[in-house]
């Protein structure tokens, strides 16, 4: 009996043991105490492959000044051998940002462990690693604006002020304190003029700026050197009753209250409008009239069933378009990872003008060449509103790259660049509504709705590639394309099936936005390009102008002290709002479909 529990406790201590590999490394130190963007940071050590490639890994927890600390962080870099004793990394923006912050950028102090790892030679082996403990690394930002630093100096000098001292500093080395209130609380722990500080709650302080609290926090830990004294000093203040000028906490109340009023004002918009008649026709499309209350959505799943692809020639243009797609979300070029997105819509866009015009053939199979250029022509101008809603991803972010988007975009939804500003979210309709008129419908002026020529089947390929590809050129820019919420963009492509993670996103993601839009073609009743002409002319192309003069002036507003404080709440409002709309609209149609309404109301394309 001793002898199975003795088999069983080995079998779990050896189950639960991590997979780390051997541990042949020898690490020593780093060549750094501060790093940034682009800086190179160096591990000192032996035994490590000359040439080959490590996987460098951060685990630990990482102190902002005046925000929450973040605990078992994991962050992976790759690096290089530079010299059988040293290894070289270096920093990517991920890593600052993720380190740093996004929105609200601030000097990061990193301690814990950093692990290099070497994939083995053999297949099945474990990793050759070696590990540095304790490891103290400042990480600089690389996008912290003069008026968030100039917010964060006040702070820092109020917070002094609150413990009743005054400090000076270079702006490059410790903080030392130059005059002390006998009355202050700084006085009452022990705190004497001429100390340096040099530790606030896990931050290492350089400057004033570093010197602010974590919110909420009840008792601060400062780190102090005094002159004769060879070790550092750790004190404990109370700082339960300083409260932080900024507004950080209140982010969850404010965007609460921010969706409350866009919601307000998107009723109140030619949007709320629209999205009533919608559901409106909606409920008359289904024809669900006298139908038990289960059987109405059953109802509303066959009418649009009638939008989705049909034939084989439909369902290949789906499955190249996400085929193109995966592709990119797999790090596979197909020209350039610089020029992918921009060959994708050239191509799609190309080959929907040409399907456009090769559409408008007689009864008897010949080519009318005036019908086919204006249906060209047509097909070109609803092109645009489309390119001008990618330009506004282009400008905010500054990159054609597919991972430029997804790294700019990891986190949770609210951090899409549709949610960034009012503006985002509102290239995002256009380019939805750039893709409801089709290119290929064959129409005449003797019809009220045109339909749809099935003698060229590849037409119907076509005009189904380049919707798949749009909207997933749509999800790439402004939906978060294939950056995984629950992983940074550097450990997403660490690995093949964490990457396969990505590309099932980005498919599930482009087919939903496929299925609105054939919802909405089906609920307005299928339209050509042609048709929608009076609407592209009057609305779309002048909001294709505006849009991105008006993206690229919210990019530069948002440097500034305002916008930049409250970007996060402003993206959370807007999801949020949009999250209720969508439930909204969901509601009024099932009370629609209960109590049968609907009209045949003009459509709003014509």
């Amino acid at each position: 009996m001793k002898a199975t529990l003795f088999a069983l406790a080995a079998l779990a201590w050896g189950c639960s043991a991590p997979n780390s590999g051997p541990g042949l490394l020898q690490l020593t130190e780093l060549s750094a105490r501060e790093v940034g963007r682009g800086d190179k940071l160096e591990i000192s050590g032996a035994g490590f492959p000359e040439g080959r490639v490590a996987r460098l890994t951060f685990r630990g927890d990482v102190f902002r000044p005046g925000r929450a600390p973040q605990h078992d962080v994991e962050l992976a870099i790759s690096a290089r051998t530079s010299t059988p004793h040293v290894l070289e990394a270096t920093i990517p923006e991920e890593l600052v940002r993720s380190f740093c912050g996004r929105d609200d950028a601030a000097h990061a102090t990193f301690r814990g462990d950093v692990t290099a790892a070497f994939a083995p030679r053999k297949s099945g082996a474990p990793p050759v690693a070696g590990s540095l403990q304790g490891v103290v690394l400042d990480i600089a930002p690389s996008h912290e604006t003069e008026d968030n630093r100039a917010l964060a100096t006040q702070e820092g000098q109020r917070f002094a002020a609150f413990l009743g001292v005054s400090v000076t500093s270079d702006g490059s080395g410790p903080l030392r304190i130059q005059k002390i209130e006998p009355e202050g609380r700084a006085a009452e722990v022990g705190f004497a003029a001429g100390d340096v500080i040099e530790e606030l709650s896990g931050v290492r302080v350089g400057d004033v700026s570093d010197f602010v609290p974590p919110p909420r926090a009840r008792t601060a830990r400062i780190g102090l050197h005094r002159g004769g004294v060879s070790e550092a000093a750790v004190m404990a203040v109370d700082v339960a009753e300083f409260k932080p000028g900024t507004l950080s906490d209140l982010t969850p109340a404010l965007a609460l209250v921010g969706s409350a009023l866009l919601l307000l004002l998107l009723a109140l918009s030619p949007l709320g409008r629209f999205s009533t008649w919608l559901a409106l026709a909606v409920s008359m499309r289904s024809g669900g009239r006298g139908r038990k209350p289960h059987e109405h959505w059953l109802a509303v799943a066959r009418g649009l069933s009638g939008a989705l692809p049909t034939g084989a020639a439909s369902y290949f243009g789906v499955a190249l378009g996400s085929s193109l797609l995966a592709l990119g979300a797999l790090s596979v070029p197909l020209v350039a990872r610089e020029l992918d997105l921009p060959i994708l819509l050239l191509a799609a866009g190309s080959a929907a003008i040409v399907a456009g015009a090769l559409s408008q053939l007689s009864q008897r199979g010949r080519f009318a060449p005036w019908a086919g250029l204006t249906r060209a022509f047509w097909v070109l101008v609803a092109q645009l509103p489309l390119c001008s809603a990618l330009l506004v991803g282009v400008l905010s972010v500054g990159s054609l790259r597919a991972d430029d988007f997804a790294a700019a975009q990891a986190g949770m939804p609210w951090r899409f660049l549709a949610f960034a500003s009012p503006i985002h979210f509102m290239a995002l309709l256009l380019g939805v509504l750039a893709l409801v008129p089709e290119a290929t419908l064959a129409s005449s002026p003797s019809q009220s709705l045109p339909r749809a020529d099935r003698r060229f089947p590849a037409l119907a390929a076509v005009e189904w590639t380049h919707l798949v590809v749009c909207a997933g050129l749509l999800s790439v820019m402004m939906l978060g394309g294939f950056a995984v919420p629950w992983l940074t963009e550097l450990d997403r492509v660490s690995s093949a099936g964490r990457m396969a993670i990505g590309a099932v996103l980005l498919v599930i993601k482009t087919f939903g936005l496929v299925l609105v839009v054939a919802a909405l073609r089906w609920a307005v009743g299928r339209v050509s390009v042609e048709q929608c002409g009076s609407a592209l002319l009057r609305a779309g192309l002048p909001t294709a102008l505006v849009l991105p003069v008006a993206a690229k002036l919210w990019a530069i507003g948002a440097e500034g002290l305002v916008l930049s404080a409250y970007r996060g709440v402003i993206a959370l409002a807007l999801f949020v709002a949009t999250a209720l709309a969508c439930l909204l609209v969901i509601r009024r149609l099932g009370q629609n479909l209960r109590l049968h309404r609907g009209e045949a109301s003009i459509n709003p394309w014509l």
